[in-house]
């Protein structure tokens, strides 16, 4: 058997899994728990608490994807797609970002679904082992850039509105005025992605990647795959954080009140003046 051969061919057996594996391997989040208590962290109940989450949400997905997987259903793919996507919004505005305004989850919503929708090309683009998967790795990626962006975004704005106000009284746009904010913004939200591509293969071997590799899947078909998953997810954040950072902005240009009129200029000079 030459090097390609190598390179291209499965592993013919993989170490099958009991929740005896799980169980030893949870002593490493007790470790973790000891140095919190050790080092008076406060993050041992946390710890606990996320640790036992993530084995009940796993498990209990597993179930839910092969029950999809089985009735092979649009409808029902459609359904999964649409949960993804409103806890991915709920995640975003409610966990991760600090800052928010009324009506986020209804726009991070629709920002995931166009995100998914120029993204996911599959033939059919449902089916559902192909689909789902590919869908929960985007979106997840995609989280924290958009919240690091929406972050920045609205906090950069709540603490400049007198300089916006300034510009909008000396003439200038909307647009113009919180132009900087929104550049900061989204080259903020969109670094840890240029990061992760930068490291990718070199500093550090990707979860999808290797858990193919541990299934069984040849090297080759994982490398290929793994790249344009990379691809996927760096297009779906960055059109996640645009429509994001675009939407809030609007939010807060339109709906927010501020000194807008020429004459006002005496008004927002003595609000930016300390």
């Amino acid at each position: 058997m030459n090097s390609d051969d190598i390179y291209n061919a499965p592993y013919e057996e993989t170490t099958p899994l009991t929740w005896t594996h799980v169980a030893r391997a949870y002593s490493f989040v007790i470790v973790n728990v000891l140095l919190s208590q050790l080092f008076q962290l406060k993050l041992s109940y946390s710890l606990i608490v996320s640790s036992i989450r993530c084995m009940v949400q796993l498990t209990v997905m597993g179930l839910l994807l092969r029950l999809i997987f089985d009735a092979n259903s649009p409808w029902i793919v459609a359904l999964m797609t649409i949960a993804f996507l409103i806890l991915g919004a709920y995640e975003t505005v409610y966990q991760q970002s600090r800052r928010r305004y009324t009506g986020m989850v209804t726009s991070r919503t629709l920002t995931n679904l166009l995100g998914m929708m120029f993204a996911l090309k599959y033939k059919p683009f449902w089916n559902p082992p192909e689909f789902i998967p590919t869908l929960g790795t985007v979106l997840g990626n995609s989280i924290p850039g958009m919240a690091i962006a929406l972050n920045h975004c609205i906090q950069h704005f709540t603490e400049n509105k007198c300089r916006v106000e300034l510009y909008l009284s000396l003439g200038a746009t909307r647009w113009e005025a919180a132009n900087p904010i929104v550049v900061e913004a989204i080259r903020l939200g969109f670094l840890p992605t240029i990061n992760a591509l930068s490291v990718m293969g070199l500093i550090s071997i990707p979860g999808l990647m290797t858990g193919q590799i541990l299934s069984g899947v040849p090297v080759n078909y994982a490398v290929k795959f793994q790249i344009i998953m990379m691809f996927m997810i760096a297009a779906g954040t960055c059109l996640g954080i645009l429509f994001v950072v675009l939407v809030s902005i609007a939010h807060k240009m339109y709906c927010s009140p501020l000194v807008t009129e020429e004459h006002s200029l005496p008004i927002a000079l003595h609000k930016c003046l300390p």
